[in-house]
This record gives C-alpha cells, sequence and structure tokens, in this order.
C-alpha cells in the first residue's frame, strides 16, 4: 500500500504539474492574441487611412489596454524647425504640453534617442539625471523611449510611461517597436 500511495502521490503530482503548464501556455498564448490583435488593428489604419492623426490615435488607443502604460505620446521631428513636435499623447497633463509639446534640437531624451537611435528604458525616472525637469515632473516611474525608424533614418520617438518602478521586458519592447514601425509607415 505505501508503494500505491508513493505512485498515487508522484501522479498528483505530474498531474499538477501538467495543468500549470497548460495555464502558463494558455496565458502566453492569450497575451500574444491581444498583441496580434492591436497590431492588426493599427496595421488596418495604416492601409485604410491616409489621415496621420488618425493613426496616431488608433497607435495610442490600442497600447490603453496593455498593463502597466499609463501615459503614451508621439513626438516626430520637423527638420524645418529643428524640433521634435509632440503629435499626439494619451493622459498627459496639460501643463506638460504646454511646456514639452515642442522640443528644440538638441534638447532632453527626445533628442538623445533621436540622435542614438537607440531605446531607452528607464525603471525609475525619478532618479534618472538625463530626465529633464518636465518629464520629472510628470511623477511616472517607467519609461520607455523607442526611436520611430522610416528605412535607417530616425524620425521621431513613441513614450510609454508607468507610475510604477519597471523596466519593460523584452515581450513589451517588440510589440512597441512594432507599432513605432507602423506608425513610420504611416
Amino acid at each position: 500500500q505505501i508503494e500505491v500511495a508513493i505512485n498515487n502521490a508522484k501522479r498528483a503530482e505530474a498531474i499538477r504539474q501538467s495543468e500549470e503548464c497548460y495555464r502558463k501556455a494558455k496565458d502566453q498564448l492569450e497575451v500574444k492574441v491581444k498583441d496580434l490583435e492591436i497590431l492588426t488593428g493599427l496595421i488596418r489604419a495604416v492601409h485604410r487611412s491616409s489621415n496621420l492623426e488618425e493613426v496616431y490615435n488608433v497607435a495610442l488607443d490600442s497600447i490603453g489596454v496593455l498593463e502597466n502604460m499609463d501615459m503614451a505620446a508621439i513626438y516626430l521631428v520637423d527638420e524645418e524647425k529643428r524640433e521634435a513636435v509632440l503629435q499626439a499623447h494619451r493622459n498627459f497633463p496639460e501643463a506638460y504640453i504646454k511646456r514639452a509639446a515642442r522640443i528644440p534640437y538638441p534638447k532632453g531624451i527626445t533628442w538623445k534617442i533621436i540622435n542614438s537611435g537607440e531605446i531607452l528604458n528607464v525603471e525609475d525616472a525619478q532618479k534618472d539625471p538625463s530626465i529633464g525637469p518636465a518629464g520629472t515632473e510628470l511623477g511616472h516611474h517607467g519609461i520607455l523611449g523607442i526611436p520611430i525608424f522610416l528605412k535607417e533614418k530616425v524620425i521621431g520617438v513613441i513614450y510609454f510611461l508607468s507610475y510604477k518602478e519597471l523596466k519593460f521586458e523584452e515581450k513589451e519592447l517588440n510589440l512597441l517597436s512594432s507599432l513605432g514601425d507602423q506608425i513610420a509607415i504611416a
């Protein structure tokens, strides 16, 4: 009977592990389906609309459903005026918009991202000396700035901010970089 009890315990543990593996796979699949729906919606908007504002709004609305995203913004370069211009945003206070709707070259992290072409992923913007006063006053912590490339040239930055202290994960980086690619196509 001891052997039967041991075999039953092993079988029960194997079933529990199998169920846990299934739950994890199901959760991962649900995240991938959600990401795919976001990208599909944006791709449709890019290809059916000649209105850039609509494309920006679809992009920012689509990321509103993601966890850890409290604010988002799209800046594009105005080469003639040598400024990064705020094209669209979600949940930014009016005081920030008045202060940072146009960022002159080479000021702040926006131009740092544009000039380097590198992703900025900061766990706590409140402790990062490269974040300017307008950004610090927002009160957010996690910040992800992704360069928007057109061919091999950076034409802007898409920002995602969180009130939580966090570094965005690779799966989020991939999805949000894809959003930036679709904005560039638009």
